[in-house]
C-alpha cells in the first residue's frame, strides 16, 4: 500500500494545480499544454493502484447489496 501514495498524491496535486492557475492569468495555451498530461497520469494512477493495490477479499456474488442482509 505504500507504493500507491505517490501516484495517487502526484496526479491529485497535479489536477489542483491546473485547476487553480486559470485565476493567477495564466496563458490558456499554458493550460491546455498542461491538460495533454492528464490522461496519461491518470491512467498510471489506475495501473499502479490496480497492481500494486490491496486486493479486496469481497466478490460480486457474495456481496451484492451489503445495506440487505441475505
Amino acid at each position: 500500500m505504500e507504493k500507491i501514495w505517490f501516484p495517487i498524491a502526484f496526479t491529485m496535486l497535479f489536477m489542483i494545480f491546473v485547476n487553480i492557475i486559470p485565476f493567477f492569468g495564466v496563458a490558456p495555451a499554458f493550460i491546455a499544454f498542461l491538460l495533454l498530461f492528464a490522461p496519461p497520469l491518470v491512467i498510471w494512477m489506475v495501473i499502479k493502484i490496480l497492481k500494486d493495490g490491496v486486493h479486496s477479499e469481497k466478490t460480486f456474488e457474495s456481496h451484492w447489496y451489503e445495506d440487505q442482509p441475505f
